[in-house]
């Protein structure tokens, strides 16, 4: 089967260029299909509970991930009449856009005042600001509403919120596009104008990734292309590799979109990480047919063909099964569906690029039949090349100074693992985006200069109507949010008790309590309150059957370990306060949502790296027919792996959904360089040569193709530095370290270990020019 395999493209090189480049096409057609989901909510599946309540929540109170819009004065307030005009004139084109459903601000919420006998409830803004006077009077009336403070108001006064609650979340982008496109609109040499919340967030990662594709992929296969040309020095030696790394890509991303799987945010390095592999396996085949050339520059390019295809099918087809494994790690621990889709097409891009290279290649060299190259020079009967004889000499010295080696190891190794105890599993959206970004910016503000734009809500429920309204359940409310208040996360907490608060103040002005005796009382309040403003002004706080009431949570953090803490002590503390009513609790909001998904990447993240490196270990182990050499195999991953948790440890970088995929990748693509180094020892055994008469015939090539291997991976990634996203940087960061640690630790440790393994004496010295006798072994 193999050789049928391996004659066909060599036989009929164009009927397989054909066949290839069809077979492109049409996984290329689904990009078509292809649909985005930047939103946070992909990692979580569909049917979680948490996406539940809070779709409930919305459905009863109308509330989702806002837009916000902070009309702020350069010069510390904004109670004067040209900024309260533009706020209201904002406020009103808001509201006629198209996947608006309501905006709240000063316009139209209430102000409430009033005396024994007589109520007032009337908007701030209703209409139009004249003189500084009105100014003035409506800001010591909004200073009278302790709820606007934080939320409609900046603490300073400096700044004015408006609220765009959207019918369609998933139109984010669009809409977020359209209030900045309006936001542009308003130039004012005092004011300015920012939009962020977490609506913003969603829409403007979408422009990121639409930005990052367009960027990187060039400079990814520019940088392939000219490492290519550096490797071989030939131009006939590009088109095979730019057809298997273009073929890969398309094809997998192809391939998701026929599948109906959306292009998450992580999925913007999926080209890159499948291009960096896609081009490792030509460099080896190129590099035993270059070498296979310089021996004999007049035989057949399909026979040289051929023999390169027979020497190096057994490794292509090892280390692509070992990288799928490393992959199928990720896809089969993790419960995050972009995560585990991630590592499942990744999965099938990598077998994809082994297709290819065993299909086209073969084709395209035999089509341009290569002519020798000087980078592969004929010296003693052997090819030698000046990359790989220094490569062989620096590895030689693992097995001359051994011990020396493994005391260095050691010592790297303790300290790493010191940098690794460091750790955090943790996670900031908004550091998705570059610190001078203006939604960053935007952001900061609102977390600084209100109450915060990251919600959490806390919907308390009773089976029958009317069932809130008895005094002790309010207490209940207030005690709740006077707990929830004292949180150092939490910048504000709103509900149904603000209002009530308020009234009661004002109707009973020298009472102590907060809420009146009795559930007649409350009931009359709550219709005073309505009959005076509109009903729509408590919507958001406690449904019309008075079944369902909501505190929203206000947190001035975005950082998940912080949210976890208050949704930890929140669900500690709700039970305690509870058990004695007929209240029920549901926890909603975004806060929620990533409790529970940072949650779950917390839980299969060290799982995924145990999978993958058991996978790898196995896989190596049969290949090889040895457990032992499936274990050295591991060996250099397993040291890479540590020293990046070490590296991210001193650093500070978090585990968050990009970064924690990066051990599986890197043991994906990590296993092949201590594969190719084994299988060269172990086919050189086989065929009677002593480690000496290894190193010196058959080691150069395999590290020389090694090194270029690593330098494509590493400069692949790299590609990943000019991501807009800065969560991606970093990711490119860790696996272009993770690809050079492989392959140094690689080319130290399997020398080493396969003179363990084999028991066999090792050189004083080695030569690469002139051959030593083998009794200097």
């Amino acid at each position: 089967m193999q050789q049928i395999w391996i004659r066909f493209p060599i036989q009929q090189p164009r009927v397989a260029l054909l066949a290839g480049l069809l077979l492109i096409g049409l996984l290329a057609l689904g990009l078509t299909r292809l649909v985005k989901n930047t939103s946070v909510d992909a990692f979580i599946p569909d049917q979680h509970h948490s996406l539940e309540a809070r779709e409930t929540i919305r459905q009863i109170f109308g509330l989702q991930d806002p837009i916000l819009i902070s009309v702020q004065d350069t010069q510390g307030d904004i109670f004067y009449p040209e900024a309260l005009n533009l706020v209201r004139e904002l406020h009103q084109r808001l509201t006629m856009m198209d996947n608006v459903t309501s905006v709240r601000s000063l316009v139209t919420e209430p102000y409430v005042n009033g005396d024994e006998e007589q109520l007032y409830v009337e908007a701030l803004l209703e209409n139009p600001v004249t003189s500084q006077e009105q100014a003035t009077q409506i800001q010591q009336h909004a200073a009278q509403m302790p709820a606007f403070q934080g939320t409609l108001i900046s603490h300073n006064g400096s700044a004015t919120a408006l609220v765009v609650e959207m019918l369609n979340s998933e139109k984010s982008d669009q809409t977020y596009l359209a209030i900045l496109a309006l936001v542009e609109t308003y130039q004012h040499e005092r004011l300015q104008l920012h939009v962020a919340g977490q609506g913003a967030i969603s829409g403007y990662l979408s422009r990121y990734i639409d930005a990052d594709s367009r960027k990187m992929q060039p400079i990814m296969l520019a940088t392939i292309l000219l490492l290519l040309f550096f490797a071989f020095r030939q131009l006939k030696s590009l088109p095979g590799p730019v057809l298997i790394v273009i073929g890969a890509a398309l094809g997998t991303i192809g391939l998701m979109a026929w599948s109906g799987v959306p292009y998450f945010a992580i999925t913007g390095a999926l080209p890159i990480v499948i291009t960096s592999i896609a081009v490792a396996d030509s460099i080896h085949l190129l590099t035993a047919y270059y070498e296979r050339r310089a021996l004999s520059a007049h035989t057949p390019a399909a026979e040289l063909v051929a023999e390169s295809m027979l020497d190096m099918a057994k490794p292509i087809t090892l280390t692509t099964l070992t990288t799928i494994a490393g992959f199928a790690g990720l896809a089969f621990a993790s419960t995050m569906p972009p995560i585990k889709y991630f590592g499942l097409f990744a999965a099938l891009g990598v077998a994809l690029a082994w297709v290819f290279t065993l299909l086209l290649l073969p084709a395209v060299l035999v089509l341009m039949a290569p002519k020798a190259t000087k980078t592969f020079q004929l010296s003693n009967a052997t090819v030698s090349n000046r990359i790989g004889n220094q490569l062989t000499h620096f590895a030689a010295l693992s097995i001359r100074y051994s011990k020396m080696v493994t005391v260095t190891l050691l010592l790297i190794l303790l300290a790493a693992l010191w940098g690794a105890s460091q750790i955090r599993i943790d996670r900031s959206q908004i550091e998705n985006f570059k610190a001078d970004e203006p939604i960053r910016l935007a952001h900061t503000h609102l977390n600084h200069d209100y109450a915060g734009a990251s919600y959490l809500d806390i919907m308390l429920s009773t089976k029958q109507a009317e069932g809130l309204l008895i005094p002790q359940v309010m207490e209940k409310v207030a005690t709740l949010q006077h707990f929830l208040e004292q949180q150092p996360q939490v910048g504000k907490v709103l509900s149904i008790t603000d209002p009530l608060t308020k009234l009661h103040q004002i109707l009973n002005p020298n009472e102590r309590r907060s809420f009146p005796p009795d559930d007649q009382a409350l009931a009359q309040y709550l219709f005073l309150y309505e009959a005076s403003s509109s009903r729509q002004s408590l919507a958001d706080k406690i449904d019309n059957q008075y079944q369902h009431l909501l505190l929203r949570v206000y947190l001035h953090s975005d950082y998940s370990s912080q949210e976890r803490q208050l949704v930890d002590a929140t669900q500690h503390f709700l039970p305690q306060l509870l058990k004695d009513s007929k209240l029920s609790w549901t926890l909603g909001g975004r806060v929620n949502v990533r409790y529970y998904w940072m949650k779950r990447l917390a839980e299969s993240h060290f799982l995924s790296i145990a999978i993958s490196l058991t996978l790898v270990s196995v896989i190596a182990g049969c290949l090889f027919r040895s457990a032992l050499l499936g274990l050295i195999a591991a060996v250099p991953v397993l040291f890479t792996i540590v020293i990046m948790y070490g590296v991210m440890g001193t650093l500070g970088i978090l585990i968050e959904p990009a970064t924690s995929m990066f051990a599986a990748i890197a043991i994906g693509v990590g296993i092949d360089f201590p594969i190719h180094l084994l299988e060269r020892l172990q086919t050189a055994k086989y065929q009677g040569l002593t480690l000496w008469q290894t190193l010196q015939q058959r080691f150069p090539g395999a590290c020389r193709a090694c090194f270029f291997n690593a330098a494509a991976l590493a400069c692949g990634f790299a590609t990943l530095f000019f991501s807009e996203l800065p969560t991606l940087q970093r990711f490119g960061l860790m696996i272009t370290l993770a690809c050079v640690t492989s392959f140094v630790v690689a080319l130290v440790w399997v020398p080493m270990a396969w003179r363990w393994y084999a028991q066999q004496p090792a050189s004083s010295d080695l030569q690469f020019e002139t051959p030593l006798p083998p009794e200097s072994l």
